[in-house]
Order: structure tokens, then C-alpha cells, then sequence
């Protein structure tokens, strides 16, 4: 019908006696096509109100723009349950959910039972009150699509983009602007296990915690994901929830953290806090948090009795900041809990205390152990070392085949040497051919089939050694054969 100049379909609304849900599609042979849907409302005796433009139970929606559409209880644009439901090409704009149950939600958008939402661009949607102002994803996937300016109010509502809850795949998606008042001003996660690959997610904002993503009671993998711009009280970038008990495993690998802001807590790029989980080959460059805050790229703590145990290794940590006075951890602050960091290289960040890596007095000594670690040309403003501001205790027994200006104990392979970087001026930290550092770390069995940030063999076949830091350096020349 060639939308938006073809068919619409539309009701009275705002006029409630003379409106109602505009389409419902129920049978995986139906095709909708080419309409412009609009001003739907459906009465709650019809589905509870749910779909105000479309409800599904099979079938296809494409090429549609679904607009000024109302639900009462979720799914304000569109409802769509069960995996013969496909959503796809299509643009869903200003919608509302009207209800106040924060059990469901979906502003733009609800989708549930493996239903699927593709390629399409879901924009300045609401869900007042409850959560997922432009999707509500249950236990389905959203691919490719662009997810903008929505948002959520009222209080205990969470996820102003996308809200995913009982599983689901978020894969190559766009998620911008979007905005929560309470938690997750992109996406947020609970209950069961997910994946977030291959997404940009920028510019998003949370007035408490998790202004890009936010989990809770989660299994989580993030990965090749750019998470940057973003703003919340704590972890800016990406944070499980905080101080309520013990959550999933949350997974971040191959992604950049960049330039996220706190405004009020700690963890500007990425807050950790009673959480099993991994930071693998991740650049977590410039993220800042506020005076007497820490953790400016990551942070780190154990606030329950459960045995958490955090796993970082083959990262860049950068250029992040705690600002002003009685910040700590720069680049990474550990409280308590278990912390193993390997192969990273932790440069130019900068706090009050400890400009690289700040540990608190209160972590029980073996809690931390510290490999192949490069950490140095970080600044504080405060007494102490700007590299590594740990006990006493830590900085002698925790640190091996490592180089920081900071580490004195040569008998467990570390180096104080500068570590030569191919440029560091303008902040290229690969490795100088003439550096120290080369070969100088210890194998772990992690490495066997490993590659360094640049996606290089983490074990290089001549030396079949480690280097320090997060990039290997690769011997350059020519190779001739001759048969």
C-alpha cells in the first residue's frame, strides 16, 4: 500500500468511545503491508488493552509505520507474541504504554515467545510507569534495528530503550538517546540469560545506575559492542545492580567502553559490584567519575558474603579520570572480592589516589593476583604512587612479570624499566621494538589459541613467550622460501 502516502488505517482516538485496536494478525500465513497505523486504542476488555495499533499472534508486519498508537496494559505501538511473529522494515514512532505495571511494558513495542523484531526504527516511543520505553523484549530477538529517543517514567522502571527480561538476543542494533529516570537509560536485563552483540550504544542516560546497560539477576554476554557517551549516578558505561544481593555472570568482550560519564557514584566505564564475571580484549578508554568517587574506567567490589570473582585480562585501560578531590582508581578501583587481572596495559589515567589501579585496605590479602601487566605514565594528586596506590602487602605479593615503576620485587619477574611504547605521544601503546617488555611475561594457559587486542597470536611462534601488556609485538621483515 506504499506507506506513509498509501492506506491508513486509523481510529478516533483521542475520542475513546470511537477507538480501538487498528489491526490484529493471527495466522503465520498473514502478511501486512504498506500501512500507515495510527491512533489506535483498544478497550481493556479486548486483550487487557494490549497492542494500541497491531496485537500478534503470528504472521508478518512489514514495511509499516505504526504511529500515535495507546496501549493500557503493554505493547503501545505493537503487541507480538510467539515465533511466528515477524516485525520487520517497519518504523514505529510515538507510541504509548498508559500502564503502570511495571511487569510488562513496551512504549513502541512488546515481544514475547520468541517473536522477532528486524531492521526497523523505533523512535520517541513512552511507557509511563512501567518498563521498556521503546521495546519490552521477553524471550525474543530484536536484530538491526535502530532504537531512539525513547523513554520511560515514574519510579522502579527500568531499561528507557529496551528492557529485556526471561532471555532474549539483541544483536547489530543502534541504541541512542534514550533516557530512564531510575535505572538502565539504554537497556536493561534480568532474569535469565542474554546476549548483546554487535551494537552501538550511545548517549544514553539513567539518573541512578547504568546510563548504557544495567543487569540484574543476570547472566550476560556483551561483545564487539561500542558503548560510549553515556551517563548515569553509577556505571556509566555498563553496570549490574547494585547492594541488593549476589547476580549472574555479566561478560564483556571485544568492545570499546569510551567517554562515559558518572554523575554522582562510581564505575565510570564499567561497575562491577557482587558479580561473577569477565572483561576480555576491551578497550575502556576515557570515562570519568565525579570528585570523592572511584573507579573511572572500572569498578570493582564485593558488598555481600558471596564468593565473586572478576576476571580481567587483554585490555587497553586509558585516559579515564576520577575528578577532583578523593577520587581513587583512575584507570581501576578493586574494594573488595576476588580480582585476577592479566595482559592489560593500564596508561594516562588519573585520580587523586592511585592514577592507575587503586585497592582498598580492606582486601584480604590473596584476593588479588596481577599478571603480565603494564602500568605506568599514571597521575594522582594526592601522596603515595600514581601508578599502583595498593597495601603494602599486595604491591609485594600480588604483582608477577609485570612492569610499573611501582613494583620493586624483581624475584617474581617484574620490571621497572619504562616499557617503550611505538608511539606513545599519540597514544599508541603497542610495544617499541626495543622494549623490555617484549617476552618478558609469563604463559598462562588461557593464551593457547588466544590473540592479543590487535587480534594477534597472544604466543607468537618464535619466541612461543608472552609479552607484557595487551599487544603483542610481532616481529616485521620479509620471508622468502625456496623449493
Amino acid at each position: 500500500m506504499n506507506a506513509p502516502t498509501g492506506v491508513v488505517v486509523t481510529t478516533m482516538y483521542p475520542d475513546p468511545a470511537n477507538s480501538t485496536r487498528c489491526i490484529r494478525v493471527y495466522n503465520a500465513g498473514a502478511v501486512v503491508e504498506g500501512l500507515t497505523i495510527q491512533n489506535g486504542y483498544p478497550p481493556g476488555s479486548d486483550y487487557s488493552g494490549r497492542g494500541g495499533g497491531i496485537y500478534m499472534q503470528a504472521g508478518v508486519v512489514t514495511n509499516c509505520i505504526i504511529r500515535h498508537c495507546h496501549s493500557l496494559l503493554n505493547g503501545g505501538g505493537i503487541y507480538a507474541a510467539g515465533s511466528n511473529s515477524i516485525i520487520t522494515d517497519c518504523q514505529v514512532v510515538s507510541n504509548e504504554n498508559l500502564s503502570n505495571a511495571t511487569t510488562w511494558g513496551g512504549g513502541g513495542a512488546f515481544i514475547s515467545q520468541g517473536a522477532q523484531l528486524l531492521n526497523s526504527r523505533i523512535v520517541t516511543n513512552v511507557s509511563l510507569g512501567a518498563n521498556g520505553g521503546g521495546v519490552d523484549c521477553q524471550g525474543s530477538v530484536i536484530s538491526n534495528c535502530h532504537i531512539l529517543d525513547n523513554w520511560i517514567t515514574g519510579a522502579g522502571v527500568y531499561g528507557g530503550g529496551i528492557r529485556v527480561k526471561n532471555g532474549g538476543t539483541v544483536i547489530g542494533c543502534v541504541i541512542s538517546n534514550n533516557y530512564s529516570p531510575v535505572h538502565a537509560g539504554g537497556i536493561y536485563y534480568s532474569i535469565s540469560t542474554s546476549v548483546l552483540a554487535n551494537c552501538t550504544i550511545i548517549h544514553n542516560r539513567a539518573l541512578s545506575g547504568g546510563g548504557g546497560v544495567l543487569t540484574f539477576d543476570q547472566s550476560l554476554l556483551i561483545t564487539n559492542c561500542v558503548i560510549e557517551g553515556n551517563r548515569a549516578n553509577y556505571g556509566g558505561g555498563v553496570a549490574n545492580n547494585v547492594k541488593t544481593g549476589l547476580y549472574g555472570a555479566m561478560t564483556v568482550t571485544h568492545s570499546r567502553v569510551v567517554a562515559n560519564t558518572n554523575t554522582g557514584g562510581e564505575g565510570g566505564g564499567l561497575f562491577f559490584q557482587d558479580n561473577q564475571g569477565l572483561v576480555e580484549s576491551c578497550e575502556i578508554v576515557s570515562n570519568v567519575v565525579p570528585a570523592g568517587q572511584r573507579g573511572g574506567g572500572i569498578f570493582v567490589h564485593n558488598a555481600s558474603s558471596a564468593d565473586t570473582h572478576l576476571t580481567v585480562r587483554n585490555c587497553l585501560i586509558a585516559g579515564n579520570r576520577g575528578s577532583g578531590s578523593s577520587s581513587y582508581g583512575g584507570g581501576v578501583y578493586i574494594g573488595t572480592g576476588k580480582v585476577t587481572m592479566a595482559n592489560c596495559t593500564i596508561a594516562d589515567n588519573e585520580s587523586m589516589h592511585g592514577g592507575g589501579i587503586a585497592v582498598s585496605n580492606n582486601l584480604p590479602a590473596g584476593n588479588l593476583a596481577v599478571w603480565n601487566i603494564i602500568a605506568v605514565s599514571n597521575l594522582m594528586g594526592g601522596a603515595g604512587q600514581s601508578d599502583l596506590s595498593l597495601p603494602a602487602d599486595h604491591l609485594t605479593n600480588a604483582f608477577y612479570y609485570s612492569c610499573s615503576p611501582n613494583l620493586a620485587n624483581a624475584e617474581q619477574g617484574n620490571i621497572t624499566a619504562a616499557p617503550e611504547f611505538a608511539d606513545y605521544g599519540a597514544g599508541n601503546y603497542r610495544l617499541a621494538a626495543q622494549s623490555p617488555a617484549i617476552n618478558a611475561g609469563t604463559n598462562q594457559a588461557w593464551m593457547t589459541g588466544a590473540t592479543d587486542l590487535d587480534g594477534r597470536p597472544r604466543l607468537d611462534r618464535f619466541s612461543g613467550r608472552t609479552d607484557m601488556g595487551c599487544y603483542e609485538y610481532l616481529l616485521r621483515g620479509t620471508i622468502c622460501v625456496f623449493r
